[in-house]
């Protein structure tokens, strides 16, 4: 516990959503993000790059 809150509070100045994503939730918003472009809400998307970083360059 103490060794996540020390994790968590050197991560903030990188992270800015505040928080470090298990390998489980990475991987689950990883998938959204490779299925997005082919479902229903993405049809008037069209040559769009995506970058995915985890809001490193927002």
């Amino acid at each position: 516990m103490r060794a996540r809150r020390t994790a968590r509070r050197a991560s903030r100045p990188a992270s800015r959503r505040g928080r470090i994503g298990a390998a489980e939730e990475m991987a689950e918003e990883m998938a959204a993000v490779v299925l997005w472009p082919a479902s229903p809400e993405a049809a008037f998307v069209v040559g769009h790059e995506l970058t995915v970083d985890g809001d490193a360059t927002a």
